[in-house]
């Protein structure tokens, strides 16, 4: 058994190491943004992506799911960090993994195992419209707008501002094209199918780069924070700081979690033969995660879709990607920081905007549809639910629409048994 174990992952080594540094290379640029937008410092995020993919991936009942900081819970964060400040943030996502590993010894993660898959659909097709739509700013050499909505209203004079000069396109403009043609046409050759195309997307465009002056990755140091919270962490236990923390970890853990075991649903569903998550062992890996995060100084971290939908994508078949990445995260951010820095940031847009238009999988959608219209409506309503409001109240409507529709096929049901009771009687 034991010999069977290691052949599978010695098999599909070679796809799992390729894919590693895919999702290597998406999780830099999200770490650091999603640290940013939280009001923490960018090594907060780093922290977290390397715990994500090492902490988590060995222990982890979703092996193909890449833990990380999410963007989804950045306006939680933000919150935290205004009221708490950093120390009170590292303390409550600490909590938050106690809480979290508690879920999973009582086994609550089979609650999860019961929401429909077009709910999943339409939660999977609204991450990837907000992340495909907020870097589209940062394709054109701008920060991320401040909310989907209006980056969308704003891109068009965005746009037309790269135009103009000495040169028809900003060249920022340019490489962030160039990484989107390399990516779609990296495939359509035969023989390099092997190779993640984000990784040709981001070599080619950065030596193209480095003749101009453009937003580039910044790297911070992380081995330095981490040493200092786990330092400073003893002095925040005690009785009357549990009981301060304890209801907004409480808050933390239940969203991390939820967003967590949807998203493995939604990779077991988008990998037919994989076998399902085991969503107890899941949240276990990810309350030790985050009890490590909080001690480390990172961010809170949940299984993050977008990561996830590009490890899929990039070819991974076992955790070995997963934790691969989050080794490449310490390697190349502890002894190669000057390598990040010459990445472009348009180049690290491009990527995050094919993996979020793939996540839509039209196609799936319009089939399922086709064969019954409930489920094009519950897609619908999860993912302008989540477009319009966040994550945890567009799923609720999704919720809300499915329970609706249960109850119609319900009463649907007994209505008809009991028409056909009253003919049968009468037929007698």
């Amino acid at each position: 058994m034991k010999h069977e174990y290691l052949d599978f992952y010695k098999k599909h080594f070679k796809s799992d190491f390729l894919a590693s540094f895919g999702v290597f290379v998406i999780a830099i640029p999200l770490s650091i943004g999603i640290a940013l937008a939280s009001g923490a410092p960018p090594a907060s995020g780093l922290i977290a992506a390397i715990l994500g993919g090492i902490a988590v991936g060995v222990f982890s009942g979703a092996p193909l799911v890449v833990s990380g900081p999410a963007a989804g819970l950045a306006a939680l964060i933000f919150e935290l960090v205004s009221k708490y400040g950093i120390a009170g943030l590292a303390f409550t996502t600490f909590l938050a993994g106690v809480l979290q590993f508690t879920f999973g010894i009582f086994k609550w993660g089979k609650v999860f195992s019961y929401v429909p898959k077009a709910v999943l659909g339409g939660m999977l097709a609204a991450i990837g419209i907000i992340i495909a739509g907020s870097q589209l700013h940062v394709l054109v050499g701008k920060p991320v707008p401040s909310s989907f909505l209006s980056g969308v209203i704003e891109f068009p004079s965005l746009l037309i501002g790269s135009f103009g000069g000495s040169s028809f396109i900003a060249p920022v403009l340019i490489c962030g094209l160039l990484a989107i043609g390399i990516q779609l046409g990296w495939k359509k050759v035969s023989f390099l199918k092997s190779i993640p195309a984000a990784l040709p997307a981001v070599f080619l465009v950065t030596l193209f780069s480095l003749f101009f002056e453009m937003p580039r990755v910044e790297i911070a140091p992380v081995l330095d924070t981490a040493i200092s919270s786990a330092t400073k962490f003893g002095s925040m236990f005690s009785i009357d700081n549990i009981w301060l923390y304890i209801g907004p970890a409480l808050v933390l853990a239940i969203i991390a979690s939820a967003e967590t075991l949807l998203t493995a649903r939604a990779v077991d569903d988008i990998v037919d033969d994989s076998k399902p998550s085991n969503l107890n062992q899941e949240l276990l890996a990810q309350g030790f995660g985050n009890a490590a995060s909080g001690l480390l100084g990172g961010l809170p971290l949940t299984g993050v879709i977008v990561r996830s939908g590009a490890n899929v994508s990039f070819g991974a078949k076992t955790r070995t990607s997963t934790i691969l990445h989050g080794f490449w995260v310490l390697l190349f951010v502890g002894l190669f920081p000057f390598i990040l820095e010459a990445i472009p940031l348009t180049a690290l847009a491009a990527i995050l905007i094919i993996t979020g238009f793939k996540l839509l999988n039209a196609p799936q959608v319009i089939a399922q549809t086709k064969k019954d219209y409930s489920y094009g409506v519950l897609w619908v309503s999860t993912c302008i639910g989540i477009m319009a409001t966040n994550l945890l109240v567009g799923l609720l409507i999704g919720l809300g629409v499915a329970v609706a529709f249960n109850f119609k096929n319900v009463i649907e049901f007994t209505v008809n048994n009991t028409q056909k009771k009253f003919l049968r009687k009468k037929l007698k």
